[in-house]
């Protein structure tokens, strides 16, 4: 045994070198494996914080596309409501003065002569387009008329009315002074004045009376 002792410290030269050869191996793997390791996690990390990026950049692109769609259709609600609702006064006169024709026939009365007004709006790009008539009639009558302007497909609006009795009679009919208005997108100024009588149009805008 002791013989063997000593023959393993005389060997020392040759097993030492290859034990710390191997030691260093060792280390040097296991230092490698950590470092990969926290790369890859860093790696990784990236990764995801870059594909959570990605998503939410492909929703912000979602809900753009969706906002222009939606633009676009507004758009063009608003361009065939100024085309086809509101229209021109040439293409719409006739139809709005048979509206108020009926409106106040079907309801037994008779109108006096329409007199005619107009008013610009700047803000809505718009003329507003003001007829004015009396009717002399019962109640009943009267509410026939108002809800058939009111339900008119010609977008009419009654503006005002001014209601006057015949004092000091049972009489049950009354005089009403009516205004109805409806909104043009187009009016030929020549056909405006004449049916106005010539009188210069109104211009009317937010914050004036």
């Amino acid at each position: 045994m002791r013989a063997r002792g000593i023959a393993w410290r005389r060997m020392v030269w040759v097993w030492l070198p290859a034990v710390v050869l191997c030691f260093a191996n060792v280390g040097l793997y296991v230092w490698q494996s950590g470092w990969t390791g926290g790369r890859y996690a860093s790696v990784h990390n990236d990764f995801q914080r870059l594909h959570a990026r990605a998503a939410q950049l492909q929703r912000l692109h979602d809900k753009a596309r969706r906002e222009r769609q939606d633009v676009a259709a507004l758009n063009s609600g608003l361009n065939n409501l100024y085309g086809e609702v509101f229209g021109s006064l040439r293409a719409r006169l006739t139809g709005i003065l048979r509206e108020v024709g009926a409106a106040t026939q079907d309801a037994g009365l008779r109108p006096d002569r329409f007199a005619y007004d107009a008013t610009t709006d700047k803000k809505l790009g718009l003329v507003q387009l003001g007829i004015r008539f009396t009717v002399t009639g019962s109640y009943d009558q009267i509410r026939q008329m108002l809800q058939a302007l009111q339900k008119s497909p010609q977008f009419l609006t009654v503006d005002h009315l001014n209601i006057a009795g015949e004092e000091g009679t049972t009489s049950t009919q009354l005089q009403i002074a009516v205004h109805v208005s409806t909104y043009l997108a187009e009016a030929d100024q020549a056909l405006l004045q004449r049916l106005t009588g010539g009188i210069e149009e109104k211009e009317r805008s937010d914050g004036q009376d």
